[in-house]
């Protein structure tokens, strides 16, 4: 095999890992523990508010239920996205008809995600806080701390793990006690 050969050969497999890092994050988002939201700063700017979101999954949730969790989350762009392609498609019908199938097609994608994610839902755990400026004062809502410290443990959990520094199992074992710690508070 030659230098050049194997050179490509590298870079095709860096694509190819890069590709399937891409997809995974697309399906099942960017953390196997859950997600973190915050509000976008512009959003932040014009309100005088700005909110975050920790949520957990329970230990041990698998590819698929990440996936189910994502599709559900993400349904209302997506199948706002697959509503409109319905439309369009039906259009030329009759208006009726494509605002049937795509009020139908909406609907019924929304419906079957929640049904199918409603214990991983309430398996969930979360904590938000909020920051509010009113009259050049900041009041923080909700619990910061506690959000600030599960994201921490978690962030460094996984960095661990992909370092090389604890195993599959110690991971698991940090994403549950940071679960465990969470308590009862559920995603709605």
């Amino acid at each position: 095999m030659t230098t050049t050969s194997r050179t490509q050969l590298g870079a095709d497999r860096h694509a190819a890992a890069r590709l399937a890092r891409t997809a995974r994050v697309v399906l099942e988002g960017r953390h196997r523990w859950g997600y973190a939201d915050r509000t976008l700063a512009a959003s932040a700017n014009r309100s005088g508010v700005s909110g975050q979101r920790l949520v957990v999954y329970p230990p041990g949730t698998n590819t698929r239920e990440r996936r189910l969790l994502m599709a559900h989350r993400q349904w209302p762009v997506y199948g706002g996205l697959a509503s409109l392609a319905v439309a369009l498609v039906l259009s030329p019908a009759t208006p009726g008809l494509a605002l049937a199938g795509m009020l139908g097609l909406y609907v019924v994608g929304f419906a079957v995600l929640s049904r199918l994610t409603r214990r991983l839902r309430q398996a969930c755990r979360s904590v938000q806080s909020s920051t509010v400026m009113l009259g050049g004062t900041i009041r923080m809502l909700g619990e910061p701390r506690i959000l600030d410290a599960c994201l921490v443990s978690l962030t460094v959990l996984e960095g661990r793990r992909d370092d090389g520094e604890i195993g599959e199992a110690e991971f698991e074992l940090g994403w549950g006690e940071v679960y465990e710690a969470l308590g009862a508070r559920t995603v709605r």
